[in-house]
């Protein structure tokens, strides 16, 4: 197995990928793609519900999770504004911030 970092975003250096010379990611992608009936069980979920975005997501921009966020009647979101995927990575304090507050 071959493992090779680069830039994900040129004007952020910051972000860095890990290519894989395995379809690890790409099969792990397709998987989510290929999910079906999510809408459906979002819509059965009764509990409060916590959803924290990073605002700078490109895998998962957070105007994707809006469905889901509507068709869970008791949900909560958080969009952390200077974050991307990796919001325990890059945001730790913030998203735990999100969870303690929620939780409250």
């Amino acid at each position: 197995m071959r493992f090779q970092l680069f830039s994900a975003n040129a004007a952020d250096s910051s972000e860095l990928v890990l290519f894989v010379s395995e379809p690890i990611l790409y099969n792990d992608l397709k998987a989510c793609n290929d999910y079906a009936g999510g809408f459906e069980s979002a819509a059965n979920v009764k509990c409060p519900t916590l959803f924290i975005l990073g605002r700078r997501d490109v895998m998962a921009p957070p105007k994707s999770a809006q469905q889901t966020v509507d068709r869970i009647g008791n949900a909560k979101v958080v969009t952390i504004d200077f974050s991307g995927h990796s919001l325990m990575a890059r945001a730790p304090d913030a998203t735990l911030d999100a969870l303690i507050q929620f939780l409250r």
